[in-house]
């Protein structure tokens, strides 16, 4: 795999290298005899470079050539890639994000206040609380106080009653 990653840069690297010189009119070559299948492996790195005078009649090609690399350029650098919409597309969720538009289903009020912490009972409502429950305690107290009131009312008059009866079954006894 390295050998043939190698080879494929190398003759990349030529063919660029003879494009660009033969436009200004030269033909260089690196390792012009690569590629002769006739020759030994040594021989076919042998010469290491040529340089040489184009031959006349190719301007109309090397313009040619000169514009299509322009156009070329111009179209990839033009061009938008992946990326820029990658790009694109995280800013628009960044606005998205900021403006609210992702918390379309939340109540405005939530929007206005979602930076807001929650507030507990105020001082006032906390005392009210507390005087209201103070209020039903006492309240609790009297109905007790009044039902064991009316207990030991009932209780008394019971032992009253009582008394009387004795005390008249007393006075008869001594009458008798």
């Amino acid at each position: 795999m390295t050998v043939l990653i190698a080879m494929l840069a190398l003759c990349l690297i030529r063919f660029v290298l003879f494009l660009l010189l033969w436009i200004l009119g030269y033909e260089f070559w690196i390792f012009p005899r690569l590629f002769d299948e006739t020759l030994s492996f040594q021989d076919s790195f042998k010469p290491v470079y040529t340089f040489e005078k184009g031959t006349p009649g190719q301007g109309y090609y090397r313009v040619g050539l000169v514009i299509g690399l322009i156009a070329f350029v111009a179209w990839a650098c033009t061009k938008p890639t992946e990326f820029d919409g990658f790009l694109q597309t995280q800013k628009d969720f960044i606005n998205d994000l900021y403006n609210g538009n992702l918390l379309a289903d939340v109540a405005q009020e939530h929007k206005d206040n979602l930076d807001r912490t929650k507030k507990g009972p105020t001082l006032e409502d906390l005392l009210r609380e507390e005087e209201e429950e103070r209020r039903e305690i006492e309240a609790a107290k009297k109905i007790e106080d009044l039902h064991a009131g009316g207990l030991a009312a009932d209780q008394d008059e019971m032992d009253a009653e009582e008394a009387a009866a004795r005390m008249d079954k007393m006075l008869e006894e001594e009458e008798d």
